[in-house]
């Protein structure tokens, strides 16, 4: 599970560093007059916080959690099917905003434009981010589902790794 933790901790920092380039991109006046007090805004958020606070959050548990309980995961199918859930929900609700801000930004900004019509057309947008935050459930689903498994281990588990292990107390002396 090593390169797994590798692959959220990865993931979360591409996100932080996407997220911060956005950040830039937007404070320009040209593109803020577009994506300021819109859906885009609520894009930004959620790639921080569903990208790169999350994603972060996830590897360290994959970290940990072997290291306190002293085995090894149960599946590596779980943690990759949560992470693959985790991105895809993530890039699709990111996305799906984005877009959505973007549509309700250059329609905000057409006085002949009616609210109604704003909300109609960003609609279906909303609705694909709504799809995403369903593929997020399922994949933190799949972590809880795993956590639990590998906190109460109802049958036989196998050793964890000579790397997870603790340390004899000759290793862990300080002299």
């Amino acid at each position: 599970a090593g390169g797994t933790v590798l692959w959220f901790v990865g993931t979360g920092v591409g996100c932080y560093v996407a997220g911060g380039l956005l950040d830039a991109v937007t404070s320009i006046r040209g593109v803020a007059l577009i994506t300021q007090f819109t859906h885009f805004s609520t894009a930004q958020t959620q790639l921080a916080v569903s990208g790169a606070f999350s994603f972060t959050i996830f590897g360290a548990i994959y970290f940990l959690v072997p290291r306190l309980t002293g085995l090894a995961w149960p599946s590596l199918s779980l943690i990759r099917g949560h992470f693959f859930a985790a991105l895809l929900g993530t890039a699709v609700l990111v996305l799906a905003l984005a877009v959505a801000g973007y549509i309700q930004g250059h329609e905000q900004n057409n006085a002949t434009v009616e609210f109604s019509a704003i909300a109609a057309h960003v609609k279906p947008w909303l609705l694909v981010a709504t799809a995403g935050q369903a593929v997020l459930l399922f994949g933190n689903l799949l972590l809880a589902v795993h956590l639990l498994r590998a906190i109460c281990p109802s049958r036989q588990v196998t050793a964890a790794p000579a790397n997870f292990r603790q340390p004899s107390s000759m290793e862990a002396s300080v002299s």
